[in-house]
């Protein structure tokens, strides 16, 4: 049992948008409220749709600071002000800003960053000012009390970017909310499963080069050659849905390809689909992967870069092992290899037609919030 004068946490991020660690923070925080918590989020600027998710008992606290400086400068009177016990952080540029407000505000608060992205595919694609962030990254990560890194591929990434020692690093997979899943899964039937026959491809994510959409709409047409009624559904926004909904106005098909959007309850189409696909070509570890499990998707996904794919759906493997050639069935679903039209395409086709028989839930249950818990509370 923990003791209750100690149970505090701040996290401090720049906004609460909708994105995958957002949804982590809000579901972690919404756990530990109802556990007793005391509970407060430090935003920048009090801005994003993930705000009206948080349980009320969540203080939030705005240092209304429209630039990352502004923001930087506030963030230390903060720290000065409140002296936190312990500050966590969960994007790119907070994680810098945090770590170097904590050195400058000289206090003895203690912190903790969490990864969910491999650093060195990130830094890699970077240009201008986030070179700066990536700098200092490099250089200060190791300064942090403890790291949390989302899979054991992000944990060796972290390592081999920052120098940081192995031993302030804890792999603690995303959390999920199995029974918030279920119910919402079973809310509705979206309108696009009622317009048109099917059988359905699910996939949900942000139009960015990292999901790697266009592999997805070229084997979506080689797959729809041999089943003429399939219909592809994307959800998500992003910078480059312009380019893909070209792409498929080009090519023809916008009759079978319906663009849903940002959708607040994604899990009543993945309730109502037939195969999910995750075609990225880098990720941490997906959240969509263990939502489509809870479910009970057939899944199929890139072995990309950082194992987070197969450490879902190949639990059993080596983290560090990738697919080159051909389709891997694990035990929850189908690995494949990154921009591999063909293989994409012929995985779709063997779920579609196929009765693959994969295990329909992650049977490996952790309490992921137990882990949070006490990793805050002993840091």
């Amino acid at each position: 049992m923990l003791s209750m004068n100690k149970k505090k946490l701040t996290i401090c991020m720049p906004l609460f948008q909708i994105g995958g660690g957002e949804v982590v923070l809000m579901t972690v925080m919404n756990w530990l409220v109802c556990h007793g918590w005391d509970v407060t989020l430090v935003l920048f600027q009090k801005k994003g749709e993930m705000l009206e998710r948080l349980d009320k008992r969540v203080v939030i606290t705005s240092l209304d600071a429209s630039r990352f400086l502004t923001g930087f400068i506030y963030l230390i009177r903060y720290m000065r002000a409140y002296r936190p016990n312990v500050i966590m952080s969960s994007s790119m540029h907070s994680n810098v800003l945090v770590l170097l407000a904590k050195i400058v505000s000289r206090t003895n608060t203690k912190v903790i960053l969490r990864v969910g992205s491999p650093l060195s595919v990130v830094f890699s694609k970077w240009k201008g000012r986030d070179k700066v962030i990536a700098f200092f990254t490099r250089k200060i990560y190791k300064k942090a009390d403890k790291i949390i890194a989302v899979s054991k591929g992000i944990a060796d990434d972290i390592v081999k970017v920052t120098n940081t020692p192995r031993e302030k690093i804890v792999t603690i997979h995303n959390p999920k909310d199995v029974d918030f899943i279920r119910k919402q899964s079973e809310e509705y039937v979206p309108d696009v499963f009622k317009k048109n026959k099917g059988p359905f491809v699910l996939s949900v994510g942000r139009f960015t080069e990292a999901k790697d959409h266009p592999t997805l709409i070229k084997s979506f047409l080689q797959v729809r050659k041999k089943i003429k009624d399939l219909h592809l559904v994307l959800l998500g926004d992003g910078g480059d849905r312009g380019y893909i909904e070209k792409m498929v106005r080009a090519k023809n098909i916008e009759d079978c390809v319906s663009f849903e959007g940002y959708q607040e309850n994604p899990y009543v189409y993945m309730k109502n689909a037939d195969v999910f696909v995750l075609s990225s070509k880098w990720e941490g570890l997906p959240n969509v992967l263990s939502e489509a499990l809870v479910c009970g998707m057939d899944i199929i996904a890139t072995d990309s870069p950082m194992g987070g794919a197969r450490e879902i759906l190949a639990p059993s493997t080596d983290y560090k092992k990738r697919i080159k050639t051909g389709i891997e069935k694990g035990e929850y679903g189908f690995l494949i290899p990154v921009e591999n039209i063909e293989q994409l395409s012929k995985s779709i086709t063997t779920v579609l037609l196929g009765g693959i028989g994969f295990e329909k839930e992650h049977l490996i249950i952790e309490n992921i919030f137990s882990k949070y818990e006490e990793l805050i509370f002993n840091t």
